[in-house]
């Protein structure tokens, strides 16, 4: 069970500002430098989880959420290389001082939230380190409907070590190399490890699942969970979301001749 705080203060998060500073090795410092700098007494009573599989759509969810200011700032704050910067920069020295430092930083309407990637917790968990035994008092879970297109980001994003969503997507059609099969397949089979893995281990802390598909469609989908974490309920998202989305048209017609050469 997560410790109560009894102080509620609403500053949200500038993660527009830690999506310029970029994910590489450097940027990760330079993002913990960044959160040193903000204010400490974000002090929180309510910790929240999107539970979710690298690029199933997570970040887009999450920057929304925290644009409301209502219930934190959900980023990837157990990313081993965003705790390895933190300890680097002598902010804190295990994962468990790492999130008690950001918690205190990166809350906002009394909630601290955090986006947890299915692999980040298993890496930590065999580390000595479950996120379940720290806490939480909500959890959801995101996941993407089409498996192939997920894939496919996921080998396109670890061949270029493309990341981000902020800066323009790559075209590969006019990059040095094309995703191969192999690395789609590859990805392919890690997402179902998770989403697995998700079900035996994870699923019964979650009290609801949504898919990428449906909150793309549907904006109700991410006021409904602004309300959930939040208890306040908004009419309309107050701000849109600075991040890009990285499928291109060549991208899509890349998946189609995937999908029908692997009979789907």
């Amino acid at each position: 069970m997560a410790s109560d705080k009894i102080e509620t203060i609403q500053t949200p998060l500038d993660l527009s500002r830690l999506r310029e500073i970029g994910d590489s090795t450097q940027g990760f410092n330079e993002r913990a430098q960044y959160v040193q700098s903000l204010p400490t007494n974000q002090t929180y009573k309510k910790r929240v989880v999107i539970f979710s599989t690298l690029r199933s759509g997570s970040t887009y969810l999450a920057d929304q959420i925290a644009l409301s200011g209502l219930a934190g700032a959900p980023d990837e704050w157990l990313n081993p290389l965003w705790i390895d910067a933190i300890c680097r920069e002598k902010y804190a020295s295990n994962v468990k001082e790492a999130l008690d430092w950001v918690a205190c930083r990166a809350s906002a309407n009394g909630i601290f939230s955090i986006n947890v990637q299915i692999n980040h917790y298993i890496f930590w968990k065999k580390r000595g380190f479950d996120l379940v035994k720290w806490g939480f008092n909500d959890a959801i879970y995101l996941e993407r409907e089409d498996k192939i297109s997920q894939a496919y980001s996921l080998a396109k994003a670890r061949l270029y070590n493309k990341w981000d969503q902020v800066k323009a997507p790559i075209d590969t059609n006019s990059a040095n190399q094309e995703v191969p099969i192999y690395g789609v397949l590859t990805a392919l089979g890690d997402i179902y490890f998770w989403s697995d893995y998700f079900e035996k281990v994870l699923k019964k802390y979650v009290s609801r699942s949504i898919t990428y598909e449906e909150y793309l469609s549907n904006q109700q989908i991410i006021l409904d969970l602004i309300e959930q974490f939040s208890g306040t309920r908004l009419q309309n998202l107050p701000a849109q979301s600075k991040l890009q989305r990285q499928q291109t048209s060549r991208d899509r017609d890349a998946i189609e001749l995937l999908k029908r050469k692997i009979n789907l």
